[in-house]
C-alpha cells in the first residue's frame, strides 16, 4: 500500500494551519516596521476603534492613501478594539489570517482536483493539494506579508478571493455566482491589488468546458466588480493625497519604460520562488532596467520556455494566463518608483501551487512527492532564517540598506530610516546615518536637506522640552507626536483613540506624561 493510501482525510486540514501558526508565531513579539506601519496604523490620524462614523469615513474618504480599501481599514479598527496601539494584536491577526488562507487554498485545490480528475484515487486528492498548499503557505516569500502589520488587508483580500473561487467552482446557479461576486467585491474592497483575479473565474469555467452565452453571463459580474472598483482606485490614485505623490507623467515615466519594467517584474516572480535567497523588503535589481539587462534576458528565456510548455500542455497555458492577470496590477505602471516586493508573490504563487497540485495528482509519483516535500522543508528553514529581519526597527533598516546601493531610492534607503530613528529619540544615530552617506555623496540634495531638517527639528524639540523642565532624552519626539494626535482625537470627540495615544506617552515618556497630567488633566487615558 502506498504512502498516499494511508493519509487520513483530516491530516492536511489540521496540520496546515497548525504548521503556519507554529512557524510564524515568533512574529507576535515583533514591533511595527518602519515601512508604512506608521502611516497605516501607529500615526494614522484616522485610525481608532470601530464606530459608525469610522465605517462611513472608510468608505467615503479615499484621500489618505492611494488605494481604496475600506474593509481593510475596518479590519484594522476591529483589531485596534482589543490591541489598541500595541503591535501584538495586529501580528496575531495576520498570522491567523495566513493560517486561514492556507486552509482555504487546500480546500480550493482539492476541489479543483476532484472536478478535473474525478477518477483520481481518493488519497491523492488529499496528498496533491496538501503538499502544494504547504509549499505555498510555508514558503519564505510569505515572511513579508505575514510579519508586516500593513499586510493585514492583503491577507484579508486573499481570504475573500479564495472563498469566491470556491463558491464559483461549487455552484452553477445564478445565486452561487451572486454570492461569489459579493465575496470577490469584498476582496477588492479589502485591498484592490487582487483585481486581476477576475480573470480566474472565466478561466475555471473554460477549463470545465463551458462556452457560449452562459459562460459570458457567468463572467460579467466579476469583470463588472473589477472594473468598478478599479475605476474608484484610479480616481483616488490620480488625486495627490497626504501620503502619496501625483501620478507620473509620460515624460517622467515613458510607456516603453513601463512595459519593459512590467515584463521584468513578472519574470521576477517566475524564478524567485525557486531561488528564495537574499530576501529583502526592497530590491535594487530592477531600478535600472535596460534592453541589455540580465534580468530582461532571463525573463525572455523563462518566458519562451513557459510559452513552449503552454503550447504543449494547455493547462499550463491557463495557469500562465491566470498568473499574468494576478500580476498585471502590481507591475507599477502608475508608480515612478516601484519594487518587486515579496508580498506580491502571494498572488503569483497561487497559480504555481495549483500547477504543482495538478502535476502531482497526474503523475502520482513518490519521487515527485519527495522532491516537493524536500522543497517545502527547505522553505521552512529559509522562512525561519528570514523571520528575524522583520523583528524590529533596526533589523528592517539594516536589511533595506544592505539591499539598496548608495544613491538608489534615497528616500527609502536613507531619509525614511533617519527620520524613524530620530522619532524614536535616537538623534545621534539618525545624524550618523546621514553623515555616513554624505561622506560618499557630499552634494546629494536629499541628504543635505534631511540633515538640515533633523537639526532644525532637534533644536525646536530641545527648546520645547526645556520649557517644561525636561530634556530631549526624557521626551522622544514620538511622544510629542502621540500627544498631538491625542489632542486631535479629543477635538474630534474621539476620547478612546486619544486615550490610546496617551497610554503610549505614559509608556514611552513617563515624566513627560506626568507633566501633561498635571498641566492638562483632561488628557488622561482611561484604564
Amino acid at each position: 500500500m502506498s504512502t498516499a493510501n494511508r493519509v487520513p482525510r483530516w491530516i492536511f486540514p489540521l496540520l496546515l494551519p497548525a504548521a503556519v501558526l507554529a512557524l510564524f508565531s515568533p512574529t507576535l513579539g515583533y514591533d511595527f516596521a518602519p515601512l508604512d506601519d506608521d502611516v497605516n496604523i501607529l500615526f494614522n490620524p484616522e485610525h481608532g476603534p470601530l464606530t459608525v462614523d469610522r465605517v462611513i469615513s472608510s468608505f467615503g474618504d479615499p484621500s489618505y492613501i492611494r488605494r481604496y480599501q475600506p474593509l481593510g481599514w475596518i479590519l484594522n479598527s476591529l483589531v485596534a478594539d482589543f490591541s489598541r496601539l500595541s503591535p501584538w494584536g495586529y501580528h496575531a491577526t495576520n498570522v491567523a489570517l495566513h493560517a486561514l488562507n492556507a486552509f482555504l487554498l487546500f480546500g480550493l485545490l482539492r476541489s479543483l482536483i476532484r472536478r478535473f480528475m474525478p477518477n483520481l484515487p481518493a488519497s491523492w486528492t488529499e496528498v496533491a493539494p496538501g503538499f502544494a498548499a504547504a509549499w505555498w503557505a510555508l514558503h519564505p516569500l510569505r515572511v513579508e506579508i505575514v510579519s508586516w502589520v500593513s499586510g493585514l488587508p492583503t491577507n484579508l483580500s486573499l481570504a475573500f478571493i479564495l472563498l469566491a473561487l470556491r463558491l464559483h467552482l461549487h455552484g452553477k446557479a445564478p445565486r452561487h455566482v451572486a454570492l461569489a461576486s459579493l465575496a470577490f467585491a469584498a476582496a477588492l474592497l479589502s485591498y484592490p491589488v487582487g483585481m486581476g483575479a477576475a480573470v480566474l473565474f472565466p478561466l475555471l469555467d473554460w477549463a470545465d468546458g463551458q462556452r457560449g452565452r452562459r459562460w459570458i453571463m457567468r463572467t460579467l459580474p466579476y469583470l463588472a466588480v473589477a472594473v468598478m472598483i478599479g475605476c474608484i482606485n484610479l480616481a483616488a490614485r490620480a488625486q495627490p493625497g497626504l501620503e502619496h505623490a501625483p501620478l507620473p507623467t509620460l515624460a517622467e515615466l515613458p510607456v516603453i519604460t513601463r512595459v519593459l519594467r512590467g515584463f521584468c517584474f513578472i519574470s521576477h516572480y517566475w524564478w524567485k520562488p525557486w531561488f528564495p535567497l537574499e530576501l529583502s523588503p526592497v530590491y535594487s535589481e530592477l531600478l535600472h532596467i535596460t534592453w541589455t539587462s540580465p534580468y530582461l534576458l532571463l525573463g525572455l528565456v523563462l518566458g519562451g520556455g513557459i510559452l513552449w510548455s503552454a503550447w504543449r500542455l494547455p493547462a499550463i497555458g491557463l495557469l500562465l494566463l491566470g498568473q499574468f492577470a494576478l500580476l498585471f496590477p502590481i507591475t507599477g505602471a502608475t508608480e515612478l518608483l516601484h519594487f518587486p516586493h515579496d508580498r506580491y508573490s502571494l498572488w503569483a504563487d497561487l497559480m504555481t501551487a495549483a500547477g504543482l497540485a495538478l502535476l502531482l495528482a497526474r503523475w502520482r509519483s513518490g519521487l515527485m512527492t519527495g522532491v516537493l516535500a524536500c522543497a517545502t522543508a527547505a522553505g521552512i528553514w529559509l522562512t525561519f532564517r528570514q523571520l528575524p529581519v522583520w523583528h524590529s526597527t533596526d533589523s528592517v533598516i539594516k536589511s533595506v540598506r544592505s539591499h539598496l546601493t548608495p544613491g538608489d531610492a534615497v528616500a527609502i534607503r536613507d531619509v525614511r530610516p533617519a527620520f524613524w530613528l530620530y522619532r524614536e529619540g535616537r538623534y545621534d544615530a539618525a545624524v550618523a546615518l546621514i553623515e555616513a552617506e554624505l561622506s560618499v555623496r557630499p552634494t546629494d540634495a536629499a541628504l543635505l536637506t534631511t540633515r538640515a531638517q533633523l537639526h532644525k527639528m532637534y533644536s525646536e524639540h530641545a527648546l520645547a522640552t526645556g520649557a517644561i523642565g525636561l530634556t530631549p532624552a526624557e521626551v522622544p519626539p514620538v511622544a510629542s507626536l502621540h500627544y498631538a494626535l491625542a489632542r486631535q482625537r479629543l477635538d474630534r470627540h474621539d476620547p478612546e483613540s486619544a486615550a490610546w495615544h496617551l497610554a503610549e506617552i505614559a509608556r514611552l515618556a513617563p515624566r513627560y506624561y506626568a507633566v501633561l497630567n498635571q498641566s492638562r488633566p483632561e488628557v488622561k487615558p482611561r484604564p
